[in-house]
């Protein structure tokens, strides 16, 4: 698998809950990084559903976390799988790409 064309800077000027779209792979800018995890906003999911499907009035975009593999540096992480189980969860069928930038809280340069 080839990787997406998006740069790290590129995806710096994303806000929480945009994303890139390459082939079926969506593109997100990781929120946080730590030892452990790394955090991003999903475009997709939200924390409250209506009846019909919707997002709730109140609802909050959802955070997804994945394993960091004790790295916190500036970089794209590469492939991962999507945990989305809201009401359209094939939009992301394909996964996601991660990409952990400058502006990412708790990156490192070195």
């Amino acid at each position: 698998m080839s990787h997406p064309p998006y740069t790290v800077e590129d995806m710096d000027n994303l806000e929480a809950g945009e994303y890139r779209e390459w082939d079926d792979i969506i593109c997100v800018k990781c929120s946080k990084v730590t030892k452990l995890t790394l955090a991003f906003t999903c475009p997709f999911c939200w924390s409250r559903y209506k009846q019909d499907g919707t997002p709730h009035r109140q609802a909050k975009r959802t955070v997804h976390t994945h394993g960091s593999r004790g790295d916190t540096s500036v970089r794209i992480d590469g492939h991962r799988s999507a945990h989305c189980n809201g009401p359209s969860p094939e939009r992301a069928k394909g996964g996601f790409y991660l990409y952990v930038t400058p502006g990412t809280t708790g990156a490192t340069t070195e």
